[in-house]
């Protein structure tokens, strides 16, 4: 818990002395600043805040429009944002545009990459060939972009993040021997489709040659979903993931702290390393 004190907080209940969201056991303490802008907490507490008070999810928004002039921050943009009557978003859109940012737009992507360099640094033979792509330079280029791709797409195959997906069959349809009545939700194990032996011969090791030379199948890799409602920031995930498994290898030297696998631990609604990923730092260039 986030503590702050000061003439800032004068009214402010006490009960709402912390920036917290609890959700289905995930507890993550969030600030809020304005960029560029060097400030105390209680400073920042006050003039960009919004507090969920525990177990109601009920949002204060402490905030007047002269604080938010010319800010550039996630946080401001949503509090200056209009619709096209000029209405501004209420507590609850607020609050729920953070929690997506946080689960759907922090925490999945976080969690990629710690999977990712959790599979990656346990197998010898891909690690050492990106790294030696990763440091090669210009002329090696296409081929690092290619294998670090390769190695993202196949760390989201062996550890996705998202266990499955659920849909609702609107209407009554046949799947095989199986009738599915109109209104039932329809789950599909991201899991255990990443897995088939049919599809991903040695489903377990972890082997990125397998997408260099086909790109991933649209209904047999599913780290975002698939069809109409497939997650819109899959490219910009896929690119943050990019930068920066690419400029860590390019400067370090890793080894896993332990040579058995992280341990799974559900956190919200993803599948997370139960300690992170944890690595010992041989080498730093």
């Amino acid at each position: 818990m986030i503590k702050f004190s000061g003439p800032a907080f004068q009214g402010v209940d006490n009960r709402l002395m912390s920036l917290q969201l609890v959700s289905q056991g995930l507890t993550s303490a969030i600030m809020f600043t304005a960029d560029g802008e060097t400030v105390q907490p209680a400073e920042v507490f006050y003039k960009k805040a919004i507090l969920v008070e525990r177990g109601s999810f009920r949002p204060v928004t402490l905030a007047t429009n002269d604080m938010l002039d010319g800010a550039r921050d996630i946080f401001s943009l949503l509090l200056s944002a209009r619709d096209e009557d000029g209405h501004a978003l209420s507590d609850e859109e607020l609050r729920d545009e953070l929690l997506t940012l946080v689960l759907a737009g922090h925490e999945t992507t976080a969690n990629s990459l710690a999977w990712t360099f959790e599979r990656l640094i346990r197998a010898p033979a891909p690690y050492a060939r990106l790294r030696e792509l990763a440091r090669a330079g210009a002329g090696a280029e296409a081929e690092a972009g290619e294998y670090v791709e390769a190695t993202i797409h196949e760390g989201m195959r062996v550890r996705p993040v998202i266990p499955m997906i659920v849909r609702m069959a609107k209407r009554r349809w046949r799947l095989g021997e199986y009738v599915i009545p109109a209104d039932t939700p329809v789950a599909v194990s991201i899991v255990a489709l990443h897995h088939r032996e049919d599809t991903y011969p040695h489903p377990h090791a972890f082997k990125p040659e397998r997408f260099l030379a086909r790109k991933p199948g649209t209904y047999t890799w599913l780290p975002f979903g698939g069809g109409t409602r497939r997650c819109l920031g899959a490219s910009f995930a896929q690119m943050e993931m990019r930068v920066v498994l690419r400029r860590v290898l390019e400067r370090t030297v890793l080894r896993a702290a332990d040579p058995e696998p992280e341990e799974v631990e559900f956190r919200a609604i993803t599948l997370a390393p139960k300690n992170g990923t944890r690595v010992v730092l041989e080498r730093r260039d």
